[in-house]
């Protein structure tokens, strides 16, 4: 015997959540409020940066520009430091600099330094005064200042003078001299402290006000919840004890959703005691057959859902079934070959029930499996006839239309297994060759068949419950009436669906007699199929590019071929271009693959080049080189334009 978990009430458990709510809600609104601020200090920091620059350009772009830098003693330099030191207070920054670059960038040479912080300035002077010079290599945004591309997000520097926060601005010198960096520096460990104190003043009371409310609510909630259900806890388990209702109803002291929780379980106990009576009339016979239906029918379910759609280069399918009883013995099957084909099955079982079901499923599993194998559709439907033939005991049939679609060449090829013949989108039946139903007898002898589909026609597959559903009068549907029907469909859903409308209408709510599938597939336009992006020169980015191919409705061994070359060529650009951008292109025609790969890296014309021959092993990742490229495509070019190396790789469908 288990032993009883330890019973917690609602209160507990209500208390325990509030705590965890309070806690999160602490947590989650300092760390919210926290990166505001400091993100609110950033922007202040870009926008002083930006007026620093605003301001100091205007004084450089004087006439008067080599006077301010003849001396540090000079008045001029000494207006000029003092001045932006006004804007430095005003932007309540730490230190605000200036300095230039050699041609090479391995130095900088300081123009001059101003600095709020008093324990700094005389290590400022001397490190940083008018003609200073510094070798330190400069960082990566340094390097994108000077070549125009100013950050708003400022630079993490910890030195000498502190840890602090650094925004870039590019001064244009006057009279062509170039080039200088203004750096506007932020004490980042006193920002996060004042972040962290206004978070705090503004979180803590706020938490303590949600706090007292919290603790009203549980007072509340003990009083008109959890009392009342105690109650009706302990009524309940000696009820589920005695099996007996309680001699004193229990009493609904308040007008409300628990007050009706304790009227209603009054009710049901008395409801209960009259009904367990006729609960042992229940035989164990109708329960297991309930049960075994029940199992058959999400079997069923599973391996034939009510709809399918599949859409895919030259053409679209739909799909739908609807079984009359809990289980039926229709089924259909789309599925996508490995070459791009489309595959299209649609059956009928002999007799209903569990065994109709149970029969379909095994035929569905053969057929599927011998007409992925074969990818022929008679042999497929002659060699599952031998073997559901030869092993046959309950002499049950199956009528099958199976068929192949190439959306290359427009052509179904299918054969017919003694099912109802299709109804092409023009109105017209196919006459194909009736064929034997399948399990019936050895030697079935079942042929294939072809139809062209241009672009916008289709062909319908269906069971005898779409033309023999029949309507109070016995009148059946017919075929004429399923014809009308889906005449002037656009869209393979729209067949469908306007098939089964008009069956549903025709009975009028009369209860399904039989199980109802349909099938509608419509070849499409061979449309030019184009798709680009621009990615991050990683080479986490092929993800990007491979998840696109694996779309592509090739072989198997083609988009193998296909990817590998993709791959080389991006893994190349990756490691060897120092490109910043790289975008690609994919458009498929009718019999043909473009890709080209742009990047906007140093000038490099791969295909100049002579493979060099290698053992495999030899090679590593993204250094098989141009000659792998070459093997893998059916023709690939190389041209430089508009600053870019352009790549494009072709490849035959």
């Amino acid at each position: 015997m288990k032993p009883q978990k330890k019973r917690r009430s609602i209160l507990t458990r209500f208390t325990i959540i509030t705590v965890i709510a309070l806690t999160l809600a602490f947590v989650i609104s300092y760390v919210l409020l926290h990166y505001y601020n400091i993100w609110s200090m950033r922007e202040d920091g870009s926008r002083c940066a930006d007026y620093a620059k605003g301001a100091l350009q205007t004084i450089l772009n004087d006439d008067s520009y080599d006077t301010y830098f003849l001396s540090d003693d000079s008045s001029a330099y000494q207006e000029l430091r003092l001045a932006m030191r006004d804007i430095c207070d005003q932007c309540s920054a730490d230190n605000l600099y200036l300095y230039t670059v050699n041609k090479d960038r391995t130095q900088r040479t300081f123009l001059f330094t101003v600095t709020t912080n008093l324990e700094n300035e005389e290590l400022v002077s001397e490190e940083r005064g008018l003609g200073a010079i510094s070798t330190e290599p400069l960082s990566q945004t340094e390097q994108r200042t000077l070549d125009g591309h100013e950050s708003e997000q400022p630079e993490a520097v910890k030195n000498q003078f502190g840890n602090d926060l650094c925004f870039y601005r590019r001064i244009e010198l006057p009279n062509s001299k170039g080039y200088a960096i203004l750096g506007l520096d932020y004490d980042y460990d006193f920002a996060d402290t004042l972040a962290n104190e206004d978070t705090l003043a503004f979180v803590g009371p706020m938490v303590l006000a949600v706090f007292g409310i919290a603790s009203m609510e549980l007072m509340l909630l003990k009083y008109y919840i959890v009392k009342p259900i105690r109650g009706v806890s302990a009524s309940m388990r000696s009820f589920a004890q005695d099996g007996k209702a309680p001699e004193k109803p229990l009493e609904a002291s308040h007008n409300d959703e628990v007050g009706e929780i304790i009227t209603s379980f009054n009710q049901m106990t008395t409801d209960i005691e009259h009904y367990v009576a006729h609960i042992e009339e229940m035989t164990e016979e109708r329960v297991a057959a309930t049960t075994e239906l029940q199992v058959a029918q999400r079997i069923q379910q599973s391996l034939v859902p009510s709809v399918s759609h599949e859409e895919g280069f030259g053409y679209e399918a739909y799909a739908f079934a609807r079984t009359a009883k809990a289980v039926g013995g229709d089924f259909y099957d789309l599925s996508v070959l490995d070459d791009g084909r489309l595959l299209i099955v649609i059956a009928d079982v002999s007799g209903k029930g569990i065994s109709a079901a149970l029969y379909m499923s095994m035929c569905l599993t053969l057929l599927h499996s011998k007409l992925l194998e074969r990818k022929d559709p008679a042999v497929a439907l002659n060699e599952a006839n031998d073997m559901i033939e030869s092993n046959n005991t309950e002499n049950m049939f199956v009528t099958v239309l199976a068929g192949i679609f190439d959306p290359i060449t427009n052509t179904l090829t299918y054969a017919n297994a003694g099912h109802l013949p299709p109804l092409h989108s023009n109105g017209s039946y196919l006459t194909p060759d009736p064929g034997i139903a399948i399990g019936l007898f050895e030697d079935a002898d079942i042929v294939n068949e072809t139809v062209s589909l241009e672009p916008g026609e289709g062909v319908l597959l269906y069971t005898d419950g779409a033309v023999e559903a029949n309507n109070d009068a016995k009148q059946f549907f017919g075929e004429e009436r399923l014809a009308t029907a889906v005449a002037g469909s656009k869209t393979a859903e729209e067949m469908v669906r306007a098939a089964v409308d008009a069956v549903d209408g025709f009975v009028a709510g009369k209860e399904q007699f039989d199980d109802l599938t349909l099938l509608a597939l419509i070849a499409k336009e061979h449309d030019v199929q184009h798709w680009g992006s621009e990615l991050e020169p990683e080479l986490s980015s092929f993800e990007i590019i491979s998840s696109h191919l694996r779309q592509l409705r090739v072989s198997k061994p083609l988009l193998s071929r296909i990817t590998l070359a993709c791959d080389e060529a991006f893994a190349n650009i990756v490691s060897y271009s120092r490109a910043s951008s790289v975008t690609i292109e994919v458009t498929r025609a009718d019999d043909l693959l473009i890709i080209c790969l742009r990047d906007n890296g140093t000038p490099f014309d791969p295909l100049s080049k002579e493979p060099v021959e290698r053992d495999f092993e030899d090679f590593e990742f993204g250094g098989m080189g141009i000659g792998f490229i070459k093997e893998s495509c059916d023709d690939v070019t190389y041209e430089y334009v508009d600053g870019c190396n352009v790549l494009t790789m072709y490849f035959d469908l």
